[in-house]
């Protein structure tokens, strides 16, 4: 798993899921979620997450990701897409880090992307 320095945050992200991948993690979920019920629960558990906000679909490969605290730029452990948490959008535009043909525009022409946005990426 790549990590990211964030000052705000005080330790690195962590994976809960030795020996997987977050997306080989997710897809066992789905299928272990029709006859297993601790595996429906936490299926269920993640799905909640993303329908309050806790949580995301990368909107690049779609694996669920969740920001615990620190700033709104991060960055998905499966594809490394960069994520503008505020947005729930690609950070840069479809030519990747530098484009601002698309993506959250942060800064932009001194403007945030979001008024929610802390301004940090």
């Amino acid at each position: 798993m790549r990590t990211i320095t964030c000052p705000n945050l005080s330790a690195a992200p962590q994976a809960i899921h030795d020996g997987m991948n977050c997306k080989e993690y997710q897809d066992d979920l789905r299928i272990r979620g029709q006859n297993d019920a601790a595996a429906k629960q936490t299926s269920d558990m993640l799905k909640t997450l993303v329908q309050t906000g806790e949580a995301m679909y990368c909107p690049a490969c779609e694996i669920i990701v969740q920001k615990k605290d620190g700033c709104d730029w991060i960055r998905c452990t499966m594809c490394q897409t960069e994520i503008c948490w505020v947005t729930k959008g690609p950070r840069w535009g479809p030519q990747g880090p530098g484009d601002t043909s698309g993506g959250c525009q942060c800064n932009m022409n001194g403007r945030k992307c979001d008024p929610r946005c802390q301004n940090c990426h």
